[in-house]
């Protein structure tokens, strides 16, 4: 527990709690807070709760609550509570997620390889489930050897270069700092987020994965795409061929007459097509480039003392990178 008072004008911008790995919580400027109102308050009282456990159990929405929680409140010097809503500047809470959360996003990171591509072919595919308009999806695509992809993200249907929702090129270069030495980009410059807000849908998103490089010896008709998916799609190869023969006469057809020894053969059956196969490209170290990728799901919700549920109104996450 974290006990406050301080008059209006000192209490904004302060923040409560180390923010960083315990809980803790930023706040916006007075004029933010308060408002007009700032003038009537000779004092607030701020105090913020940290459970490890979450305390509001009652509620069927209490099942995604996989976090501890925060229970913060500011209130005048009489006691009664302040409140505060429609802000244009956030209330940021920092809460940490628990040990086993850390261990389970850690396990998903997995390498892969992409193979340079000479326009809108070799996208390599991940399929992403963003559950429910609450759920925030951070994934972080990680390239070695300082290489660059290109990601593009799309809902329910694979990408490609000119068709997706949105797209945004690893390492960011927003993150990075160029010397001239060196280029060295943050952990925040291989990270973006998929969410509702960003593609207005939920569900099964695609990430197609690109590595621009030299004109390949891949002819245009051919891919190469894999998708790590488990609704993967599959490759047919076909080949056309025209034949040349002799046309055969059916034993009705001398004029209406038939021969007495005239045996009558039925065409052989249709051949059946080739079964799909499925391309599984080869890793070329002198060409290809690796990157790691992992995936992290969060959630933003709220006790609503008015609904007596929680809720994601008005509630973001905003990934802090250690």
């Amino acid at each position: 527990m974290m006990l406050d008072r301080q008059v209006p004008s000192k209490i904004g911008g302060k923040k409560l709690g180390d923010g960083e790995g315990d809980s803790g919580v930023a706040l916006p400027s007075a004029a933010t807070l308060f408002g007009d109102n700032a003038g009537d308050l000779p004092s607030v009282d701020s105090q913020m709760l940290s459970f490890q456990d979450n305390p509001y159990t009652w509620d069927a929405s209490s099942k995604d609550i996989k976090s501890s929680v925060i229970d913060f409140s500011l209130k005048a010097a009489n006691g009664s509570a302040i409140e505060v809503s429609g802000l244009p500047e956030p209330v940021e809470l920092f809460i940490p997620q628990k040990g086993d959360s850390k261990d389970k996003g850690n396990e998903t990171a997995t390498v892969y390889f992409a193979k340079p591509s000479d326009g809108s072919n070799n996208l390599r595919y991940h399929r992403v489930v963003v559950p429910s308009a609450s759920s925030s999806m951070f994934v972080e695509v990680k390239p070695e050897d300082g290489a660059s992809l290109e990601v593009y993200i799309r809902y329910k249907t694979k990408p490609t270069v000119t068709e997706y929702i949105f797209s945004v090129i690893i390492p960011r270069i927003e993150f990075c700092n160029q010397t001239e030495t060196s280029f060295n980009c943050s952990s925040d410059s291989y990270k973006f987020s998929i969410s509702s807000a960003l593609t207005g849908h939920v569900g099964v998103h695609y990430v197609g994965i690109r590595f621009p490089g030299p004109e390949s010896d891949i002819s245009p008709s051919s891919e190469t795409e894999v998708d790590t998916s488990p609704s993967s799609e599959t490759e047919v190869e076909t080949v056309e061929t025209i034949e040349t023969r002799r046309v055969r006469r059916g034993c009705g057809s001398h004029g209406g007459r038939q021969k007495r020894s005239c045996i009558g053969v039925k065409d052989p059956p249709t051949t059946p097509p080739p079964a799909p196969k499925l391309v599984m490209p080869k890793y070329n170290a002198s060409t290809d480039v690796n990157y790691t990728m992992s995936v992290t799901a969060t959630s933003c919700l709220y006790w609503s003392e008015t609904k007596q549920a929680w809720t994601d109104d008005g509630c973001r996450v905003r990934l802090i990178v250690p």
